[in-house]
């Protein structure tokens, strides 16, 4: 977890900010129009615990198709939370997930 040691995301309306890192310290802007998708990723551990970490995948990015170059948003978010918490930044997205019933 030293990656995201200092982790800090700032909005303001337009460009998301992210800053990461302890040792060696990164810095990414994007604006939020390049916002083509989300995911929600989960190793089996963080299944179990229900959590994970939610990414944005950026326009320019996408032909990249490589998972480190995307805009990490929260490195540990619960799995219950992280739609409500992603809408703050991605306007098309729902607030919370529709569940299935059968």
């Amino acid at each position: 977890m030293i990656r995201y040691w200092g982790f800090t995301l700032s909005f303001d309306g337009q460009q998301l900010h992210s800053r990461k890192g302890l040792l060696q310290t990164s810095t990414v802007t994007a604006h939020a129009r390049r916002i083509q998708a989300v995911r929600y990723k989960q190793n089996i551990i963080r299944q179990w615990l229900h959590v994970g970490t939610a990414q944005v995948i950026l326009a320019a990015n996408v032909a990249n198709n490589e998972d480190d170059k995307d805009m990490v948003i929260y490195p540990l978010a619960h799995q219950d939370k992280v739609w409500m918490l992603l809408s703050k930044y991605v306007n098309w997205l729902p607030a919370r997930y529709a569940r299935s019933t059968w």
